[in-house]
């Protein structure tokens, strides 16, 4: 298993999101990380996040990402020494299918 592979899983683990909501059908969140050497996120901004102040359903979907990634704080799945290539990380949330790639 790959780091990646284990950060999707943990972050899969730790979202906790309903959904079968009808308003979250077409929606996914890409959301940006960087993060220390331990593993904890110091800076976190999410794609289209503007939109969340007309959409509730995004703003609900935003929400339970950001109650994920401190959930899964720290995030030790990430080796040390390899911290130049998880400094910085993408993750794109897909609520309806409860996946996280």
């Amino acid at each position: 298993v790959s780091v990646v592979d284990a950060l999707r899983v943990a972050m899969t683990r730790c979202w906790v999101i309903d959904n079968n909501r009808p308003d979250i059908a077409d929606i996914s969140a890409v959301a940006h990380l960087k993060l220390r050497k331990n593993g904890t996120v110091y800076d976190l901004w999410f794609e289209s996040a503007a939109r969340a102040e007309t959409d509730p359903a995004f703003a609900y979907v935003l929400e339970t990402i950001r109650d994920a990634i401190n959930t899964c704080q720290p995030l030790n799945m990430l080796p040390k020494n390899e911290y130049g290539t998880w400094e910085k990380i993408q993750l794109t949330f897909y609520p309806t299918q409860g996946k996280v790639m």
